[in-house]
């Protein structure tokens, strides 16, 4: 296999439109979640905003219908109707089914689903607030200090350290992994000169990574079938 790095000309440059459109951020990051944002980046931030959403929206409403509803149902007094079919034993007698038409219980199963869908749309929209200015914030001005994986040295300036760091993000957003490369194309040079066939002057370079996983296997066995050599030679001839 092989892979290859395309690097365009493109700079991302700040839009001062976005910039002056993001307004007041009403829901500022706490430490914790500014570090975090900072280290995985706002794509994989907002999946884990979202997960930590689900399980609110679940897990914590799940306990107070524990609470509330489940002693609301199995409390209540009714034995079903067998002709029309309501049951309320077994698996029933914990559900809505042991309510009978006209309960004023059914006012509890009423308020608690009123409110659980205004506290979802209250998380909704409060993670939307978080969202937005974060999103303005990317498109504004990008991530480049949170790529900042560079060792950079001391007598760098600090516009020499931001032009490695904007370098390293367009190369990074800018790269391509290509695998199943034939035989005839597995060079630098022949690589690179069917991609800029292909995208004229949009090519940067590009370069061959090789598959050494059998290579690594071989190696292992090698060094595998050393230490059995040593280990049976020193127990015949130090023992």
């Amino acid at each position: 296999g092989g892979s290859n790095t395309a690097i365009t000309a493109a700079t991302p440059v700040a839009n001062r439109h976005l910039a002056a459109g993001v307004g007041v951020n009403r829901r500022p990051l706490n430490v914790a979640d500014t570090e975090l944002l900072r280290c995985v980046g706002l794509d994989t931030f907002v999946m884990i905003r979202f997960l930590r959403f689900g399980f609110d929206v679940t897990f914590y409403p799940f306990l107070f219908a524990c609470a509330i509803l489940l002693p609301t149902y199995v409390s209540n007094d009714y034995g079903g109707d067998e002709e029309r079919g309501i049951v309320t034993s077994g698996y029933f007698a914990l559900t809505m089914t042991r309510l009978e038409s006209g309960s004023r219980k059914l006012w509890v199963p009423w308020a608690f689903g009123m409110v659980f869908y205004v506290y979802i749309l209250r998380r909704v929209w409060l993670e939307w607030e978080t969202f937005l200015p974060l999103r303005f914030d990317f498109l504004a001005n990008g991530d480049g200090e949170e790529m900042d994986v560079i060792v950079h040295q001391d007598y760098e300036s600090e516009r020499e350290r931001y032009r490695q760091v904007k370098l390293q993000l367009q190369q990074f957003r800018n790269s391509c992994l290509v695998e199943f490369v034939p035989e005839s194309h597995r060079r630098d040079k022949e690589l690179y000169e069917f991609f800029d066939a292909l995208f004229p002057g949009q090519v940067k370079r590009a370069e061959i990574l090789l598959n050494a996983s059998h290579l690594t296997k071989l190696m292992k066995e090698r060094t595998r079938y050393i230490e059995l050599y040593e280990n049976l030679y020193a127990k015949h001839f130090h023992a």
